[in-house]
């Protein structure tokens, strides 16, 4: 569970570049490990608003596969 944390925390850092506040939760009570991403939408330095649309989506999948790949982590396919 620790390296499944980790890859959530390092995947939102990276979306980001570290300038919202986030709490990465990560889940054990399913047949797989996996993590819910809490994210203040709100820049804490310059007040500007978190846009989540199709475009961050792609970006998070592409992030957090890169780095699950790296750790050896399973991909879900979904």
């Amino acid at each position: 569970p620790e390296q499944i944390n980790r890859i959530g925390y390092e995947t939102v850092k990276e979306l980001t570049g570290g300038r919202f506040r986030f709490i990465v939760a990560t889940h054990v009570d399913k047949d797989h490990i996996h993590n819910h991403i809490i994210l203040n939408s709100i820049d804490q330095n310059s007040d500007k608003k978190f846009m989540w649309d199709y475009k961050a989506e792609h970006n998070l999948r592409m992030v957090s596969d890169r780095l699950s790949k790296i750790a050896g982590a399973k991909i879900i396919e979904n």
